[in-house]
Parts: C-alpha cells; sequence; structure tokens
C-alpha cells in the first residue's frame, strides 16, 4: 500500500458529477476500504473548494458524497450540479482518503484515515447542454 497513484478526473461545470476507481493491491485483489472517507479539492494557493465526505452518502441529491463498497475495493465520487457550478474553470489538487481493513484489522493514519491516492480535478465548462426541448 505504500505505492500512491495520481489520477485526473474530469468533472463538467453545472452537471451531476460522478466517477468511480477501484483500489487493488499489486495481486489485483481488492483492499477493503470502509468509512469514514473523504477527498479534498484545493485551488493553486491550498484553499479548500469542495470536499466529499462518506458521511454525505445519504445526501447526495444536495451534498459531495464518497460511497464504498469494501468488497470490492469501489471508491465512488458524486456531486451534484448545484455544486459542480460553483466550481471556477481550473485545474484543482485532489486528495483521497478512507479506512483501509487488512486481515480484518482497520489501520489508519495519524487523521483517522490513509491517504488512497492524490491527483488533479479538471473543471471545464459546459459546452453541450442536453435540455429536454419541445418539439
Amino acid at each position: 500500500m505504500s505505492q500512491r497513484d495520481q489520477l485526473e478526473v474530469e468533472m463538467d461545470q453545472g452537471e451531476d458529477f460522478l466517477v468511480q476507481m477501484y483500489w487493488t493491491d499489486s495481486d489485483g485483489k481488492a483492499v477493503r476500504v470502509t468509512t469514514p472517507a473523504r477527498a479534498e479539492v484545493r485551488d493553486t494557493t491550498g484553499a479548500l473548494v469542495m470536499q466529499f465526505a462518506s458521511e454525505n452518502s445519504a445526501s447526495t441529491a444536495t451534498k459531495a458524497a464518497v460511497t464504498l463498497s469494501a468488497t470490492s475495493g469501489l471508491i465512488q465520487l458524486s456531486a451534484p450540479k448545484a455544486l459542480t457550478r460553483a466550481l471556477a474553470s481550473g485545474r484543482y489538487a485532489i486528495d483521497i482518503w478512507s479506512n483501509v481493513t487488512v486481515d480484518d484489522a482497520t489501520f489508519t493514519g495519524s487523521k483517522e484515515e490513509l491517504k488512497v491516492c492524490t491527483g488533479w480535478l479538471l473543471a471545464y465548462p459546459r459546452t453541450t447542454i442536453m435540455e429536454v426541448a419541445a418539439v
């Protein structure tokens, strides 16, 4: 678990956002991720501009959420369009954190969670609008 991959995730402003990733070990076996989990998105000055949290998974219509599946290593980030609309176009640093269970023991870092990965969130302006048109 010492190797960290760097992700690049794209987000369209003003659109519902969803991205799924799987955390596996070098043998392809799922790493069992458990709550709490979070992802922080920061601008070039280090200011927090969006935070995804596992405690928001019941409120995905209004909050940025992290949803997990421990058995498959699935980590899903989602945010409603009301939140993505407020994010300015640009490149943001993102870190994803989660508790991890290995051999029926839960390991945590110094701040409750372990860093799963780091990367970039790229926010793009929406160019195509797929609204239902009246005919």
